[in-house]
């Protein structure tokens, strides 16, 4: 990410095609994280000679450039975080310190807010717990609701017809799935996938035999959809539906044994985007940390995207910082390295 963006304030700061450095200057060397230091300088002291106003520009659209010394003071003033796996332990539980990190970013002035799949009823708990009053990204991004108001600042569910379509393509395979409509789970019939993801998100949910005849007699469109099976299973039919549908629906993993279905801008990249402009808050001035596929978006968003050190390894590719695990107080350690010392 760090790369592209130097190497647009250098494109766009340049004065004249004279200007543009050799070909190997943008090699693939420069996108090192040694190299990027010396890149951000570099980048820094050709921008501000060449077009100063237009470089200050930039810095307000991106905040600080990568490694060593910074362009500007960074002063975050957004913090999203996603819950499993990420501020959640082994145990589901939001450790102490964990939690005092969040109150004292929050009582330094940096908005909080979670980022999850999880449905709204699920995740409000955990915001009482925190003390979060910004709004909330729950069902991937798909419903970004106030926990305290109740005010909702959007609700992209998936179209029915789309709805209906998954159903029609997964129940061929006889998995397990979940749809969503008006903050309730509702299921074909009890299984023991359906008992592991009430385990996790504490929710009972409601049996209704055949789905999409449930959902054409309500005629609503659901907030969102999960598949549920062994990772196997579930990675072959990804390789099936992203072709057949990706160009109408956001599908992505949330856990290894979980495939999430929901409205194109369903996301968390588009939703935190979305709470950023609302409060105001300029894109580099935005942290976010996750751990999984269905994090990638707001990792990407943010001016520092942050992975947890629990993640998999193609997800760490995407950060700009790992910090401890979640058992070890992850989010704890970005609070502290980035909120707290930089006051």
């Amino acid at each position: 990410m760090w790369y592209n963006i130097l190497k647009d304030i250098h494109a766009a700061c340049a004065a004249t095609a004279e200007d543009e450095q050799p070909a190997f200057f943008w090699g693939p060397a420069a996108e090192s994280e040694i190299a990027l230091p010396a890149l951000a300088m570099t980048v820094k002291s050709m921008s501000e000679e060449k077009n100063p106003e237009l470089f200050q520009d930039r810095l307000t659209k991106y905040g600080n450039l990568p490694g060593g010394p910074k362009l500007s003071k960074r002063n975050y003033k957004l913090l999203a975080v996603d819950l499993d796996d990420t501020m959640l332990n082994s145990q589901l539980l939001v450790p102490e310190q964990s939690r005092q990190a969040v109150v004292r970013a929050r009582e330094a002035g940096v908005r909080v807010t979670l980022a999850t799949g999880r449905m709204f009823r699920s995740a409000l708990p955990f915001a009482q717990e925190l003390g979060v009053a910004e709004y909330l990204m729950t069902y991937q991004g798909a419903l970004v609701k106030h926990p305290v108001t109740g005010d909702v600042l959007f609700h992209r569910p998936v179209p029915l017809d789309s709805a209906l379509e998954v159903l029609e393509l997964v129940n061929r395979y006889g998995y397990h799935i979940n749809v969503y409509v008006d903050d309730t789970p509702y299921i074909a019939r009890q299984t023991k996938e359906s008992e592991l993801y009430t385990a996790i998100s504490r929710i009972p949910m409601t049996e209704v035999g055949n789905l999409a005849a449930f959902l054409r007699e309500r005629g609503q469109d659901p907030t969102k959809i999960v598949v549920v099976a062994r990772e196997e299973l579930i990675d072959s039919l990804l390789t099936e539906v992203r072709p057949r549908l990706g160009n109408k629906l956001h599908i992505t993993k949330s856990k290894p044994n979980f495939l999430e279905f929901s409205h194109p801008l369903g996301n968390k990249g588009d939703a935190l985007a979305a709470i950023a402009a609302h409060y105001g808050v300029a894109q580099g001035e935005v942290i976010a940390v996750g751990d999984g596929y269905n994090d990638l978006e707001m990792i990407d968003f943010a001016g520092l995207g942050v992975v947890v050190g629990n993640a998999r390894p193609e997800i760490k590719e995407h950060a700009d910082y790992v910090c401890r695990t979640n058992d070890e107080c992850g989010v704890a350690e970005v609070v502290e390295k980035f909120i707290l010392t930089a006051l």
